[in-house]
């Protein structure tokens, strides 16, 4: 996996907890 994939991928995730915890 390249590294600006791998950024993508985090950034994503960041997202996603985000409105888990907003849940």
């Amino acid at each position: 996996m390249t590294p600006p994939e791998n950024k993508n991928l985090v950034d994503e995730n960041k997202e996603l907890i985000k409105e888990v915890l907003k849940a």
